[in-house]
């Protein structure tokens, strides 16, 4: 009797002891990693970014097959562009050909010759490995250079920080770490090289099945060089399918590229007279746009259900069909380079300003109502009567386009959408005055005609020819040779009919870079030196 009170007794004081344990050890791997996080963040996480790219190389290949940074050639897939098969590719700062890297697919899934620079010795070990030794199979296919290329042959300092990242050869450029981990000379070739390279690649048939269908890719991400080394290989008249440039957003300026802001905007025009619209002005579209919202919900709000739904759902349409930038930008989508005609078109156009008056006054009107009890009403109302309407065209003996050059590199952006606005200014204080003795006129026509009158001004475009130019205020291009098949009026007018028009909409600014682009026309009344 006393042996079992003496087990109960022992397996009850048992239970509380390893929660006790588990908490000790909790509290133990939680100051552990505490004083781990401590650590790597006084030492600006060294550790995990030296470790990160030789973990990435392992795992990375097995989790997907585009290592491409923001998976390029995926994006490039589902907006239509195809990267065929069997091209060539020109990686020009490679690493260690795994993380970030833009020739991992194209050598591994398309079957693409390689020719990989990687000045940086320990990072080029890995290259090696990958692809060079005596069994592999990239053997022919891929070549491997453990050097830098510049504008022109020279040995210059290199700099080696942590994973190998922020590596270069620019003195000025700001890296994260106030010290790199080595200091070394390396020699540079001429990047002209890769343009004899290209030539003989082609030549030779290592970029495409045939010489009719070649493909070459040039890849640089060299960590502050990539503007000399570009501009290089653009000088000697070097062409590629399709150019991949990591570099910092002056650089991208400089060497022709347009950078987009953190919104997806992006500078059309050249620094001038024209230039694009500020945050204020996109701003309002925002707003105008939440406005009618609120003005839809209001007006479905006097109705019953479901009667209410129905005028919701027929306001939305009509915004969403007709009277928003993404509906007016499909119904114009056309190819990049038809945006760029288009440009051309308009700014060679004569601008035609006209005035116009509209002539009306107010009547009253009575009407009969029955109410729902059967008794009838007498209702009056004022009723507008439009009646005389004046329109006079203002005088224009000479003009000038002030508009803007289009930067270079639009070519460059897969999904572009243009806003166009247009506007027009009088060339001299004479132009001005006879332009307004020209409106006082009209609305003296106006008075005498009728009670009252509203005055508005319309600018029109007129060609070579003397037809009057369309002027749209929105388009759509693409640099593909076909449009993807979500890219178009008609799928987008589906998602419309399914209440999809946002979700379709966010996507679509989320793949396009946005910019606006402003036509503007300096008029004279009369010819002569002030029009020069």
């Amino acid at each position: 009797m006393k042996e079992n009170p003496g087990g109960s007794l022992a397996k009850v004081c048992c239970f509380p002891v390893f929660p006790r344990r588990k908490k000790l050890l909790f509290l133990a791997l939680a100051s552990c990693l505490g004083v781990f996080l401590t650590w790597q963040r006084m030492t600006k996480y060294r550790f995990l970014r030296a470790n990160f790219i030789p973990l990435s190389g392992l795992m990375a290949p097995a989790l997907r097959s585009d290592l491409s940074e923001g998976q390029i050639y995926v994006t490039l897939k589902e907006q239509g562009i195809l990267v065929p098969k069997g091209g060539c590719i020109w990686d020009i700062g490679a690493n260690d050909g795994v993380w970030n890297s833009n020739s991992f697919y194209l050598i591994n899934y398309l079957n693409y010759s390689a020719v990989l620079f990687e000045p940086e010795a320990e990072v080029f070990l890995s290259l090696r490995r990958r692809y060079a030794t005596a069994d592999s199979p990239f053997a022919g296919r891929v070549e491997l250079y453990n050097m830098a290329l510049m504008k022109s042959a020279d040995v210059m300092e290199y700099r080696v920080f942590p994973a190998s990242l922020e590596s270069t050869l620019v003195k000025t450029r700001r890296q994260y770490d106030p010290q790199p981990d080595y200091r070394y000379h390396v020699a540079g070739a001429d990047a002209r090289m890769v343009c004899d390279q290209q030539k003989e690649y082609l030549k030779t048939g290592r970029c495409g099945e045939t010489n009719s269908q070649t493909f070459s890719v040039l890849s640089i991400d060299t960590e502050g060089s990539d503007r000399s080394i570009f501009s290089r290989i653009h000088e000697l008249g070097c062409s590629f399918d399709l150019v991949i440039i990591e570099a910092a957003g002056e650089d991208l300026v400089e060497d022709g590229i347009p950078t987009p802001d953190s919104q997806g905007y992006l500078q059309l025009q050249s620094k001038g007279d024209g230039s694009p619209r500020s945050d204020a002005a996109r701003r309002s579209r925002l707003t105008a746009t939440v406005a009618i919202l609120l003005f839809t919900a209001l007006v479905a709000g006097f109705f019953h259900f479901p009667y209410g739904l129905l005028v919701w759902y027929v306001v939305y349409l009509v915004e969403a069909l007709f009277f928003n930038p993404t509906a007016k930008g499909l119904m114009r989508l056309k190819q990049t380079e038809c945006i760029l005609d288009y440009i051309d078109d308009i700014k060679a156009c004569r601008p035609a300003p006209e005035i116009k008056a509209q002539c009306y006054h107010m009547e009253t009107r009575t009407r009969h109502t029955t109410n729902q009890d059967g008794t009838t009403r007498t209702e009056t109302y004022s009723e507008r009567v439009d009646t005389a309407s004046f329109t006079e065209r203002l005088m224009v003996a000479q003009w000038d386009d002030i508009t803007g050059n289009v930067v270079d590199g639009l070519s460059y952006f897969p999904l572009l959408h243009v806003h166009f606005e247009i506007q027009w200014e009088a060339g001299d204080a004479e132009t001005h005055r006879s332009h307004e003795r020209q409106r006082q006129a009209l609305k003296a026509r106006a008075a005498a005609a009728d009670v009252s009158h509203d005055m508005s001004e319309e600018l029109r475009l007129i060609d070579e020819q003397g037809q009057e130019c369309p002027f749209y205020t929105d388009m759509i291009g693409t640099t593909g040779d076909s449009f993807p098949m979500w890219l178009g009026y008609l799928p987008y007018a589906i998602c419309c009919i399914l209440c999809l028009s946002w979700p379709y909409r966010y996507c679509l600014a989320q793949r396009a870079v946005k910019g606006d682009f402003i036509f503007e026309k300096r008029v004279w009344s009369r010819a002569g030196p002030a029009a020069i």
